[in-house]
């Protein structure tokens, strides 16, 4: 799928053994700061069990807490963590915020920052 848009590393793969292809997926995955999506949903879902607010399928996490107002949609990939919410810092940054150098763009209000580096209220 992916690999068919992708036809100058197709050609370049095409030229090098097994055991180089093997060794360059697993360099390939090394060189970029893939996230550990398991370990990541095992710490959301234990921090939110007896959340009545919270539900979780998978690899995304729902938040619809009516007494704070806020609706929260969040899925976790591999590369990326995506956010949709009503509320600017999502009650489940209160979790997340214990893992490190997690960085958070803004898209919608063009802000970014680390998630370490803010201050939770309610």
């Amino acid at each position: 799928s992916s690999m068919r848009k992708r036809k100058a590393l197709n050609e370049m793969l095409s030229k090098v053994s097994v055991f180089d292809m093997i060794l360059f997926t697993k360099l390939d995955r090394l060189s970029r700061n893939v996230l550990d999506a398991n370990n990541i949903n095992k710490l959301l879902i234990d921090n939110n069990d007896d959340n009545l607010s919270y539900t979780c399928f998978k690899n995304t996490h729902i938040i619809n807490d009516f007494i704070n107002n806020e609706s929260t949609k969040l899925v976790i990939g591999s590369s990326h963590i995506k956010v949709k919410s009503n509320s600017m810092y999502t009650s489940l940054f209160n979790t997340l915020k214990g893992i490190p150098y997690l960085f958070v763009c803004d898209f919608q209000n063009m802000d970014y920052f680390y998630l370490k580096s803010i201050m939770f209220s309610r």
